[in-house]
């Protein structure tokens, strides 16, 4: 998938050990801010979570924030997984409504990981 406009999104939420999430929030924050919008960075502690707890955590999100992209960039392997097996156990109506990405450095775009 190539967005052609813009993603504006009003939250992003940042999953991961919060002892190691300063950086890249910081990142975000710069990434963000350099475009001017006014995004919320929320981040979520995964950390020594199981894979169905995170899944439980992404289904939580997804419900309240819908629709949403999911981006895999950066992701751990746990994580990953959880993504994986959400969209697989999610409804039709709901999977709608998510978008599975991740972001190739060497392309330099977002690419489509779930055929959506």
């Amino acid at each position: 998938m190539i967005i052609s406009k813009p993603l504006r999104p009003d939250k992003v939420y940042l999953l991961g050990d919060s002892s190691q999430m300063h950086k890249p929030l910081e990142r975000c924050q710069t990434i963000l801010q350099d475009r001017g919008m006014k995004t919320k960075i929320k981040p979520v502690d995964t950390r020594g979570k199981d894979m169905g707890t995170i899944a439980g955590i992404l289904a939580d999100i997804i419900r309240r924030e819908e629709p949403c992209i999911i981006d895999l960039s950066g992701g751990d392997e746990i994580t990953i997984l959880a993504v994986g097996a959400l969209a697989a156990s999610m409804d039709s109506e709901l999977r709608s409504r998510v978008y599975i990405q991740r972001f190739d450095p060497q392309l330099g775009r977002e690419v489509d990981c779930d055929g959506s």
